[in-house]
């Protein structure tokens, strides 16, 4: 079956969720079922709100809402009969009088959660939920930095259940900012597994509006991260490889196209199970943005473009 979770936009943006079964059959009400009827006030918190499930097939939601003023972090779980296993009202992760921003979430191979977000684009949490909805990490960890701007935290699970989080920092004026991209694995206890986060990107110029990033695990421990940067006049879509050791395999990164006639944008990954060679598709644009496309391109493990250039 599949979960399919949305806001309404009737007044307060509530939170509800479908469970179709392998027939396409609905299995909660013809409205859906309401997840959470607490209050924010912009449809935009939809870019805010994740989805994913655990090995019972229970549902996974984290959320922001205002039911204590400012945006704050909530996270429900779901069974597939419709039951609140995280109580009516979720888990509170946050308790910020500061906006929190960008919530994400891994499920981990115990069915414990671990999620991730930024508080006022300065300051990173990191949570692990135990299956039963204990907070696992006490507090949280905290990442600051007096000299940067933190946001975008985002988990993955590697090949040994460890957590890799990725983020972005940001210095300089916000319309041309210097973005480096991060990457650090915790160990289920929360301890950093290498001495210092890796840079997997930067310093760079992301596009405004466009500081989207991806990250894949591989089969060993390690991941694949992409992202999108400004390269002179046009935008260039680039891939790394990262060993589980947290060094970096492609020197500077590949970009999947040299065609330097065109944005490359927003490239999304997949690794294929087969050879663990990574394959990109990214949105493509003339330089008047009049005509648009979707490429692919796939990278053998030295980074070589095996579909062209």
């Amino acid at each position: 079956g599949v979960y399919i979770a949305w806001l309404t936009d009737m007044g307060g943006y509530h939170v509800y969720l479908q469970r179709f079964n392998s027939e396409g059959i609905a299995q909660f009400d013809d409205g859906g079922l309401l997840v959470s009827d607490h209050d924010n006030a912009s449809w935009i918190a939809v870019f805010h709100m994740n989805l994913d499930v655990d090995s019972e097939n229970n549902a996974i939601i984290t959320v922001l809402d205002e039911r204590s003023g400012p945006w704050n972090v909530y996270a429900y779980k779901i069974a597939p009969d419709g039951s609140m296993l995280w109580g009516d009202d979720g888990l509170t992760l946050s308790n910020s009088n500061n906006a929190n921003y960008s919530p994400r979430l891994a499920v981990l191979p115990d069915n414990s959660v671990v999620v991730t977000w930024s508080q006022d684009l300065n300051i990173l949490h990191f949570q692990r939920i135990s299956a039963a909805g204990n907070l696992m990490w006490g507090d949280g960890i905290l990442l600051e930095d007096n000299s940067s701007a933190l946001m975008s935290p985002q988990p993955i699970v590697d090949a040994d259940g460890a957590a890799l989080i990725q983020w972005i920092s940001q210095t300089g004026p916000v319309w041309a900012a210097d973005s480096k991209l991060h990457l650090q694995k915790y160990n289920q206890d929360g301890n950093p597994q290498w001495n210092e986060p890796t840079v997997a990107a930067g310093p760079v110029v992301f596009p405004m509006g466009n500081w989207s990033q991806q990250s894949k695990a591989d089969v060993d421990g390690g991941s694949f991260s992409a992202w999108t940067k400004m390269s002179g006049n046009v935008q260039s879509a680039v891939a790394q490889h990262i060993h589980s050791s947290g060094g970096l395999n492609w020197l500077g990164g590949v970009e999947l196209s040299i065609n330097t006639n065109a944005f490359r944008m927003s490239p999304q990954l997949v690794v294929s199970e087969d050879s663990q060679e990574l394959m990109a598709v990214w949105n493509e644009s003339n330089i008047s943005q009049s005509q648009r496309g979707v490429y692919a391109q796939r990278l053998n493990g030295y980074g070589w473009r095996t579909w062209g250039s």
